[in-house]
């Protein structure tokens, strides 16, 4: 990424649009004082309490809580935890060599040596698509480890462009040099496995794509996509994942923080904007089927039909989005008969659904689980016309004593039925469960915490406009005329050294290698515990129990671009 030292001055930088805070950054890119990390060594940092010497370690200054980069930079005995050296009771070395200068905190992944729990580190875990990813799909490889492709301009095709970069060959990371809005023009396919798409990255504005021609299609697996917009399409879905013309299953797709809104320009023919499915029925191959995708913290809207699993499509979460004037299919699954018998169709968790006719939907014979969702009519609209926020349905040939159904923790509009059609087939707890479970469960009247977080970041006006409409419990289905709104680029960060992290970032965390695996690493006063554990479970405060394997999680870049996107944001965690 280029760009020069006073961008980051810039009220457009996208680097600063978590807050400098959040990335370690001060006024106009310097270093901030709430910021640090357990990393390589870096330049020596100096304060009125004292100097921590990258070159000899320790606080040189006399001084015990000296600022520091990482552990190499304290003395024995101590332990760098949120930018200062503070001193070991009972930790472990991660070597296993008592008074090396290189101390971490033991296999419990927390630090409570200063008496305060000051220097608790929320635990990571398992490597994941990114540290807040959840669901079915949360374990998705995406581009990592592959080629680094940015896209330069927003033309329709050619070099620099955002389709040349999705329908690279290989394993691809897709980070934007430009911000604004992409008219792609006529469908784009991607056929080659392992793509991340890093929307979070685009300077300004951010990034929307959209097309009075065609759509996106992923006929790939292993698939990431991260706060994009998709403004209109004009084939079945804005974003259709399908299993066709692979030979082979397509699974593991996250969406994150993702806004989707006209997947066609001609208005109440509208299609769905997001849509998951598999090709067996069609292609008459066994082997194209579908599974394993989640959509999380995204905001779909303003189409005659939010979301379809279709011809086998199965193991899919929505968690904690927001769903605005989407006439039904909030979602809806059909045809059981593809998928087999032992598996969960959806899970539909902590999701608001504003002003729909027809809310969730399945075909009976398959198995699905609704928990702490809220249901919201608008002032304005017509009364629903599919009685029921869970509705069985018959559709394919699945066999209706198979169906099973989990519903809990619901809130509806007053008089309104929680299930219509599968009363029979209620059960008490989950067919299957995911990571959600416990905390990560909300209750239902605390969802409009959720709010402020879902959707592409920085919001538009399309999204501020449907946030606004549930709010205010009201809004009427609006009218696309073809033009999306207007987004401005912006000046790029300077990254003098092309790692593809800032240089105000770099220089906060005393990065030296793009590519290293921190130990630990502190963002905004959060510190983080980047090994590995296995045999454990997810909280809201981060992993619970399990084995460190000895392996580390996520690579300094990576991390960089997860707090572009708020992984490391305290609401995450809380």
């Amino acid at each position: 990424m280029k760009g020069s030292k006073e961008s980051l001055c810039s009220p457009l930088a996208r680097v600063l649009l978590f807050g400098a805070s959040a990335l370690g950054l001060g006024a106009c890119g310097t270093s901030g004082s709430g910021s640090g990390s357990a990393s390589s060594t870096g330049s020596a940092v100096e304060s009125s309490s004292g100097r921590a010497d990258a070159t000899s370690g320790g606080c040189t200054d006399g001084e015990l809580d000296c600022p520091c980069y990482g552990n190499s930079t304290c003395n024995a005995g101590l332990v760098c935890m949120s930018d200062r050296c503070v001193p070991i009771d009972g930790a472990s070395t991660s070597d296993g060599d008592s008074g090396s200068g290189n101390e971490t905190v033991g296999d419990t992944g927390t630090d409570d040596t200063d008496g305060e729990g000051k220097g608790e580190a929320v635990v990571l875990g398992e490597r994941k698509a990114f540290p807040t990813a959840h669901g079915y799909a949360r374990y998705t490889v995406g581009g990592r480890g592959g080629t680094i492709i940015p896209v330069t301009n927003t033309d329709a095709s050619g070099p620099g462009s955002f389709r040349e970069a999705l329908t690279a060959d290989g394993p691809r990371i897709i980070v934007f040099e430009v911000g604004g809005t992409i008219d792609f023009g006529s469908t784009i396919y991607i056929s080659d496995d392992n793509y991340t798409v890093l929307g979070q990255t685009a300077p300004g504005d951010g990034i929307a794509v959209y097309s009075d021609e065609g759509g996106v299609e992923s006929r790939a697996g292993e698939g990431i996509w991260r706060h994009v917009r998709f403004r209109g399409s004009n084939v079945v879905s804005n974003l259709r994942v399908i299993a066709r013309n692979r030979g082979s299953a397509l699974t593991n797709v996250i969406v994150d923080h993702c806004s989707f809104t006209w997947p066609s320009s001609v208005p109440d023919v509208n299609e769905m904007n997001i849509s998951f499915s598999g090709d067996e029925a069609a292609s008459g191959d066994p082997n194209e089927i579908a599974h394993d995708f989640t959509v999380q913290a995204s905001l779909l809207g303003e189409s005659t039909r939010g979301s379809l699993l279709y011809r086998g499509a199965h193991s899919v979460t929505f968690y904690r989005n927001l769903w605005v004037s989407n006439n039904e299919r909030n979602p809806i699954a059909n045809y059981p008969d593809d998928i087999p018998h032992d598996v969960q169709q959806y899970e539909s968790i902590n999701n608001i659904i504003h002003h729909t006719r027809g809310t969730i939907g399945l075909a009976l014979g398959g198995k699905v689980r609704v928990s702490g969702n809220v249901w919201t009519l608008s002032s304005e609209q017509d009364p629903p016309y599919a009685s029921g926020f869970v509705r069985g349905e018959t559709l394919g040939q699945g066999t209706p004593s198979e169906t099973y159904v989990h519903v809990s923790d619901n809130i509806l509009p007053k008089g309104a039925v929680e299930t219509a059609n599968v009363d029979e087939y209620l059960h008490d707890t989950p067919y299957l469960e995911t990571d959600l479970r416990g905390d990560l469960v909300a209750e239902a009247a605390s969802l409009d915490s959720i709010l402020p977080h879902v959707g592409a970041s920085p919001r538009d006006s399309v999204d501020e406009r449907l946030v606004q409409h549930y709010l205010d419990g009201d809004g009427t289905p609006g009218v696309f005329d073809g033009t999306p709104p207007e987004l401005s680029s912006g000046p790029v960060p300077a990254d003098d050294n092309d790692n593809h992290i800032a240089d105000a970032f770099e220089d906060t965390h005393g990065i030296v290698d793009a590519t290293e695996q921190p130990e630990f690493f502190t963002i905004d006063g959060l510190t983080f515990d980047n090994r590995e554990y296995t045999g454990g479970t997810y909280t809201r405060a981060g992993y619970e129990g399990g084995e460190p394997t000895g392996e580390r999680l996520y690579t300094w870049r990576e991390i960089y671009w997860h707090a572009l996107a708020g992984d490391f944001e305290g609401h995450n965690w809380e």
